[in-house]
């Protein structure tokens, strides 16, 4: 009589934690890749969406799609008069760069990081009296012709 063949198993199960999905707000902005094109994103009740960008420093780009999810903000692009689509995942944001996982439609693909540009400060908005208490001193800012 044969003996019953006892299995005695352990289950591993990894658990790699999950990449939350950048905020909404984080993602408003004018992004720039490494190669110069940009692209706009606005945040309205709360959704961020792609709403246009350039390639190649003036060509419009045309946003084919743009997806909020609970997984994050996806989006599509298509230079005008090109008939080659991308489209990009965004994976994380930190401060003013964020990644992003790429694919195009004619097989290219990777991985890049976009830059948030920083508008340039409106020197008007120095204009006024400023007062300095820890030296108690007043400065005044006024505009100069000429």
């Amino acid at each position: 009589m044969r003996a019953p063949l006892v299995l005695c198993g352990l289950v591993l199960a990894l658990h790699a934690p999950a990449l939350a999905a950048p905020q909404a707000d984080a993602h408003a902005g004018t992004w720039v890749d490494p190669d110069g094109a940009t692209i706009t994103v606005n945040v309205t009740a709360g959704r961020p969406s792609v709403v246009s960008g350039t390639f190649s420093g003036d060509q419009p780009l045309q946003v084919r799609q743009s997806v909020w999810t609970q997984a994050g903000l996806e989006f599509s692009i298509r230079p005008a008069g090109s008939d080659v689509g991308v489209s990009y995942k965004v994976l994380d944001i930190q401060g003013d760069s964020m990644d992003t996982i790429w694919w195009s439609s004619n097989g290219d693909g990777g991985r890049e990081t976009l830059t948030r540009m920083v508008p340039e400060a409106d020197p008007m908005a120095l204009l006024g009296v400023w007062e300095d208490r820890s030296v108690k001193a007043r400065y005044w800012i006024q505009e100069v012709q000429g």
